[in-house]
């Protein structure tokens, strides 16, 4: 409506709001473009992209809000309020050609044609992608993420060493981006240089303390180091800053069933399936866990789901139910027959080269009464493990079935 003080009020209202909000910042930036303070410009456009390296990416969703097309309002006036790169920095620069298979485009659309050749996994067009926009001349603070996500084309590549020299060349242009000390962390982390990483992962959290990349990651060196406690208030941290985000529940849940706390970690991974519902490995391993609290019913609901999900592994799940529909102590919860079909089609999936799905059927023999059939599988059984597999359970379970008995798992305790 052209109405520029309500307008940037409000802007001012969101951004105070929500200070970490890169949009906020970039939607200001354009109104003060508009109205031709360039200082206060540029100084909010360098604040979305310290906040979000790759910000370019909201432009589509924020233009919306300003498309001239659906607004009839501003039709006979200036139709110039528009999202786009020019209107951020010095349309000269932007606009610059190249001497390249890219020439005529600009940053903006340079950028998008990265995140989607990442996305694609065509590392080697994004990487041609980047270093057209490193050939602009931008500002340090412009041109930082394009060398930050060379650096993360050159890691998808496994090209350690390119990633680390433009993760250390883009810090060096913009020493305040917390992003690029998290994608350098996790290259330190994996070439085991975990104390330079955990440097990292604090320095950016000391930059951006909403920084949840940054909590996530540490969080999984420290787990790995054995710092459990200190992992799950990482992790903890990760659910206060994104508390949609998925990995920091099943993460944490993992965390405390190492712990012994099944409670939560049954809570832990029922939060994840609540936001995420085709987690089939989480539904096998909350059924694990209500097995072990001896809530059978429930945990067989949770293998008939994920039973039902289509998956690149359908074995495990089969063979989980139907193992516990095998050797369930509870006497009510345990069918032979149905754990005899699971298990079939478990082993047919693995193409009877899973000891594991095999050792199932045989107790799924065993509970039907079947006990040379549940004899002849454990025997083979037996052939196909090598060591350091422990084959005492495996013979005392056939010993078992030349008995006449069947299998049954023991009840855990809580």
């Amino acid at each position: 409506m052209d109405d520029f003080d309500r307008a940037l009020a409000s802007f001012d209202g969101a951004i105070a709001t929500e200070p970490s909000n890169p949009i906020g910042y970039l939607a200001r930036s354009i109104l003060y473009a508009r109205r031709g303070n360039n200082d206060k410009q540029q100084r909010d456009y360098q604040q979305a992209l310290r906040l979000n390296p790759n910000v370019e990416t909201l432009w589509t969703e924020i233009a919306q809000w300003f498309d001239k097309e659906q607004s009839t309002a501003r039709s006979g006036r200036d139709h110039s309020f528009r999202l786009n790169l020019t209107s951020l920095a010095d349309p000269q620069v932007l606009s610059r050609q190249f001497v390249t298979r890219n020439a005529g485009k600009n940053y903006h659309e340079l950028f998008q044609e990265g995140q989607i050749a990442h996305n694609e996994g065509n590392y080697d067009d994004e990487i041609a992608l980047w270093n057209d926009v490193v050939a602009m001349n931008l500002s340090a603070i412009q041109v930082a993420p394009a060398i930050m996500n060379r650096g993360n084309a050159d890691a998808a590549k496994g090209d350690l060493d390119k990633a680390m020299q433009d993760y250390n060349d883009a810090i060096n242009l913009d020493p305040k981006n917390a992003g690029t000390y998290v994608n350098r962390a996790l290259e330190l982390a994996r070439g085991g240089d975990y104390e330079a990483a955990m440097k990292d992962y604090a320095m950016a959290i000391a930059l951006n303390p909403r920084q949840w990349q940054a909590y996530f990651n540490r969080a999984a060196e420290l787990k790995h180091s054995g710092k459990l406690r200190e992992a799950v208030a990482d992790l903890s941290q990760v659910m206060n800053l994104n508390p949609e985000f998925v990995g920091a529940y099943v993460n944490r849940g993992s965390i405390y069933v190492r712990q012994g706390e099944l409670d939560k970690a049954i809570a832990d991974y029922s939060d994840a399936l609540q936001r995420d519902s085709n987690l089939t490995d989480i539904y096998i391993s909350r059924a694990e866990l209500f097995v072990r609290k001896k809530k059978y019913q429930q945990a067989v609901s949770d293998l008939q789901t994920a039973v039902q999900m289509k998956t690149k592994r359908p074995e495990a799940a089969l063979n989980s139910l139907a193992w516990l529909r095998a050797t369930c102590p509870k006497p009510g919860m345990r069918d032979g027959k149905e754990a005899v079909q699971l298990a079939v089609k478990a082993c047919d999936l693995s193409e009877w080269k899973d000891w594991g799905t095999i050792d199932t059927l045989a107790a799924a023999y065993a509970e039907t009464g079947d006990f040379d059939r549940a004899t002849n599988y454990q025997q083979r059984v037996l052939q196909m493990v090598k060591p350091p597999t422990d084959q005492r359970k495996l013979q005392q379970r056939l010993a078992l079935y030349r008995e006449h008995k069947p299998y049954r798992e023991a009840a855990n305790e809580d």
